[in-house]
């Protein structure tokens, strides 16, 4: 999860690429995101992704996995969907390698994504006790909860996965220092038996990166339709 014992947790993204075109915005990561919305114009074809934790920064642990392990699987996966609908995508981390956590927004605004997408499994610490999936965003960032609305709801009706919704928090890095809408994903419990399960199934994996990538495109087309002035 995002959140470890110690307060060094990782965490992993997915953005959406902005165009070269000149005038394109381009964040440095240590900015604070106060509104910005992907502008109709965009590039919607490059995406970047970071697998969350990685090297010593295990994350959760249970069931004998390891939550970075589990979120590289999750992260090509989705990488893997979204290259099946003509996206490009850049990975942050294809292997164990350890990334600091200022490099994780940071890496959204040197790609000049549009879109930052923290991706974790969650943990509770007593097994199978919890289960399902949380979407995060910070309150300060108007078009991160319209992210997040758009990603949730699409995952929880194409998985099936409990509904844990939507939540605020401003004390998280990743969001707080991004210079672009962005959500932390809690994909599931890895200390709930089930939820470890269906996401340590290639099948499962499949139907929730296809939903990550259906809640984007119902985002970025609201965010164009807003752009054009429809309702």
């Amino acid at each position: 999860g995002f959140g470890s014992r110690n307060g060094s947790a990782q965490d992993g993204a997915l953005g959406l690429h902005a165009s070269s075109r000149p005038g394109a915005r381009r964040g440095t990561g240590g900015e604070h995101f106060s509104g910005h919305h992907p502008d109709p114009g965009d590039d919607p074809d490059l995406r970047a992704q970071d697998p969350g934790h990685g090297g010593r920064q295990t994350g959760a642990i249970a069931g004998g996995v390891k939550e970075k392990d589990l979120n590289l699987l999750i992260a090509k996966q989705i990488k893997e969907a979204l290259e099946e609908k003509g996206v490009t995508v850049i990975m942050t981390r294809t292997d164990d390698t350890e990334l600091d956590l200022p490099s994780r927004p940071a890496a959204a605004g040197k790609n000049g994504a549009d879109i930052f997408i923290s991706i974790h499994c969650n943990a509770c610490g007593i097994p199978d006790k919890m289960s399902g999936v949380e979407t995060y965003y910070h309150p300060a960032q108007p078009s991160s909860r319209a992210l997040a609305a758009a990603i949730h709801d699409a995952v929880i009706k194409k998985t099936g996965l409990k509904d844990r919704s939507i939540r605020e928090r401003s004390g998280l890095a990743v969001l707080r220092h991004s210079s672009v809408p962005a959500v932390l994903l809690e994909c599931g419990y890895l200390d709930n038996s089930k939820d470890r399960a269906l996401l340590l199934s290639s099948d499962f994996r499949k139907k929730f990166a296809s939903s990550i990538a259906e809640g984007l495109r119902v985002y970025v087309e609201g965010v164009s339709a807003a752009g054009r002035g429809e309702e």
